[in-house]
């Protein structure tokens, strides 16, 4: 087993933080006079500061263009980990297209872009770009810039992305924690992690807390909720929780963004089990929604979305290959979630608000 530099539970506190319940005690015996027991600074820590310094002092430029990668704070709460999100293409006025980026190059996969000396300076935040992982946002609400990749670079970007989703196989041993040096299909000489092995690579649950920060963090700021949907989503959470009661089922409301001081309600974003993260995104018509779901486990399973006379209307199966899956529904349908195993065993059923 590898050894992985940074553990997946402080990497997910980092990303979905609790919020600070009290102030923290101060010890009022701590006495700074007393220089003789300063330490100096660790080696790694400096130039951690220096890479920081440096990125701020080159990249003053917030305007959005493709290859610049941006800090974007929590709308949640203000000590989670800020994200950093690679800028590819605009998609409409305010929002662009592009990929979040991660500083946790122990778990890179053969779809994860690591930077390199040509890529500097970046801020220590920014490691390596997953290629696999892409997010929307909007730049003008960015914090700082915290570097910018070449157009060469971007090529070598949207090359592993068209790999990854095309589910290319790769001769390359799988190797959890190690990093391989290859081309890509246009000839971009690229450092990568190894492609994913065993059920339990570790990297799949990584891969999971990413995109879920990718959903729930970019997303939340902009979501706009009306009176109706509000109440839809309140008796879509009452009936989520009498399901998950009815078969057992832990159900977990995801970490809600802030507005005007307090947590935003109705729910909008629930963990079914450990198999599932649906995030329910109100369309600004205000009578439509998007279904959201990203798979958590390294199991199998398939999604069905059930209509009122008893047939399929939608069926996904989510695995390795297909994470994460898009549903377009009306408030006015008569549906039903159903989550199967593989074997076509019936995890949970909850019907939708009519």
């Amino acid at each position: 087993m590898p050894q992985f530099f940074s553990q997946l539970s402080i990497i997910q506190s980092n990303i979905f933080p609790e919020p600070f319940s009290d102030a923290p005690e101060v010890d009022a015996t701590f006495n700074d006079d007393n220089d003789d027991d300063v330490l100096p600074m660790p080696v790694f820590l400096a130039e951690a500061i220096a890479a920081r310094i440096s990125a701020a002092a080159q990249h003053g430029n917030l305007t959005p263009r493709p290859g610049l990668i941006v800090r974007m704070d929590s709308p949640v709460h203000g000590n989670a980990q800020p994200l950093a999100v690679l800028l590819t293409e605009p998609i409409k006025s305010k929002c662009w297209r592009g990929y979040l980026c991660a500083h946790e190059t122990d778990y890179a996969s053969a779809a994860d872009l690591v930077l390199e000396l040509c890529d500097a300076p970046c801020d220590p935040l920014v490691a390596m770009v997953q290629c696999w992982n892409p997010a929307q946002c909007d730049p003008h609400e960015a914090q700082a810039a915290l570097g910018e990749l070449a157009p060469q670079r971007l090529v070598a970007v949207h090359d592993l992305a068209a790999e990854y989703c095309a589910g290319e196989s790769l001769d390359i041993a799988p190797k959890p924690g190690s990093l391989v040096q290859r081309v890509t299909h246009s000839g971009q000489l690229v450092l990568t992690g190894t492609p994913f092995g065993s059920d339990n690579d570790l990297r799949y649950q990584y891969q999971a807390i990413y995109r879920n920060a990718a959903a729930v963090r970019l997303s939340a700021a902009q979501l706009v909720i009306t009176p109706a949907m509000s109440s839809w989503l309140e008796r879509m959470g009452d009936g989520l929780r009498a399901a998950a009661q009815q078969w057992h089922l832990q159900l977990e409301p995801v970490l809600q963004p802030i507005r005007d001081g307090a947590a935003l309600e109705p729910v909008t974003q629930w963990q079914i089990g450990n198999w599932l993260n649906l995030q329910i995104i109100p369309i600004p018509s205000g009578d439509a929604l998007q279904l959201h779901a990203v798979w958590q486990i390294v199991t199998p399973i398939v999604l069905e979305l059930i209509v009122a006379n008893g047939l399929v209307r939608q069926r996904y199966q989510l695995n390795a290959q297909c994470p994460i899956v898009n549903v377009f529904i009306s408030m006015k349908e008569q549906l039903t979630l159903r989550i199967y195993a593989v074997t076509e065993h019936l995890l949970f059923e909850a019907p939708f608000p009519e």
